[in-house]
């Protein structure tokens, strides 16, 4: 008796263990190159208003990053990322210069 309790608890641990760690991979997926794209041509418009209070842009800009569900840093990394590979940067920017 006391073996299967201790075998059933070894289990649920090993299930949480894993919920999470899909729950963490899912999360952290790489950012995408369709959006990306998006982001970049948003935050480009956004640029060309009039200029206006940095503040104001800041928070626009915070918005755009939610509304995509992004960080900063995502966008950070898929620069990096593609930085290493000039025929994937010459692709995104002419799916940008298509969109703008």
């Amino acid at each position: 008796m006391l073996l299967s309790k201790k075998f059933l608890l070894a289990l649920i641990v090993i299930g949480v263990i894993l919920v999470l760690f899909l729950i963490y991979h899912n999360l952290s997926k790489p950012l995408s190159e369709e959006k990306f794209v998006k982001i970049y041509v948003e935050l480009t418009l956004l640029q060309t208003e009039p200029p206006s209070d940095q503040k104001l842009f800041l928070k626009k800009k915070k918005e755009i990053l939610n509304k995509y569900k992004v960080e900063q840093k995502d966008i950070d990394y898929f620069i990096e990322e593609y930085k290493k590979d000039p025929e994937k940067w010459i692709s995104v920017w002419k799916k940008i210069n298509k969109r703008l």
